[in-house]
């Protein structure tokens, strides 16, 4: 009786794990397999959900879905400094510069995230778009240690040492990261 007893209860568990196995596999099946993934320097605009693409060091940036033709080819890279035009006379250096693209280009705005820079006392770094003729300042904010900002152009971006903060010349929100 014990041994049938037994028999019946690892039959029901056995089964109980059955379910929750085959369970799990039709949600996988599904798409419900949590957030999209972080591809690393080149990834594809999706029509459903954002996508986020990774420069080697961590720089990244995220397509809404919409914001671009479905499959166009996103590309995140660190760019040699000595590729670049020199930095505008309010700038003196750089801490990094990055080419993001979209093929084809987008539609409304997407999101960069880049590693701070880390400032020495009295020194005042902001992040600058390249747009083929000038550099421009661009509005940003500091989130979760990161600089996070909107753009609704893409090519050049870059972390420049400011040394004078032409405000007439920079957009509604910028702003600078000073050292202590």
């Amino acid at each position: 009786m014990v041994r049938e007893h037994r028999r019946l209860v690892l039959g029901v568990l056995a089964a109980a794990v059955l379910a929750a196995v085959a369970a799990a596999l039709v949600l996988t099946l599904a798409g419900d397999d949590g957030p999209p993934p972080v591809y690393e320097r080149v990834g594809e605009v999706h029509e459903e959900h954002p996508v986020t693409v990774a420069a080697e060091d961590g720089a990244s940036i995220t397509v809404p879905a919409g914001a671009a033709e479905a499959g166009a080819e996103i590309i995140a890279e660190v760019v040699e400094e000595e590729e670049w035009p020199a930095p505008p006379l309010w700038a003196t250096d750089f801490t990094a510069l990055w080419d993001f693209e979209v093929e084809g280009g987008i539609t409304e705005p997407v999101q960069l995230t880049l590693p701070p820079p880390r400032p020495e006392a009295g020194e005042a770094w902001s992040v600058a778009h390249f747009d083929g003729g000038s550099w421009e300042l661009v509005p940003f904010e500091i989130v979760d240690g990161m600089v996070s900002a909107r753009v609704d152009s893409l090519s050049g971006f870059g972390l420049l040492k400011v040394v004078d903060v032409v405000w007439g010349a920079a957009k509604e929100g910028a702003r600078v990261i000073v050292g202590a």
